[in-house]
C-alpha cells in the first residue's frame, strides 16, 4: 500500500508512545501515528513513476487551498 508496511505503522505508532506516554493521552497517540502514516504514503507516491510533475503541483495546490477532503 504506497510503501506502508505493517513494520511502518508499528514504527510510527511506538515513536508517537515515546513522546506521548501517557495512558489518557491515546487518542493524541493514534493521531500521531496516523499523520505518520499519511505523509509516508503522500512521499512514497510523489517518489513513485505514477507520480508526474504536474500531479504534484496540482495535489499541492489542492492541499493548500483546502480542497482535498
Amino acid at each position: 500500500m504506497h510503501g506502508v508496511t505493517k513494520m511502518s505503522m508499528l514504527k510510527a505508532y511506538f515513536l508517537a508512545t515515546a513522546y506521548i506516554f501517557e495512558p489518557d493521552r491515546a487518542a493524541e497517540r493514534l493521531g500521531w501515528a496516523k499523520t505518520a502514516i499519511l505523509a509516508e504514503v503522500i512521499a512514497s507516491y510523489f517518489r513513485s513513476e505514477l507520480c508526474t510533475k504536474e500531479a504534484r503541483k496540482v495535489f499541492i495546490y489542492n492541499f493548500r487551498n483546502g480542497h482535498i477532503k
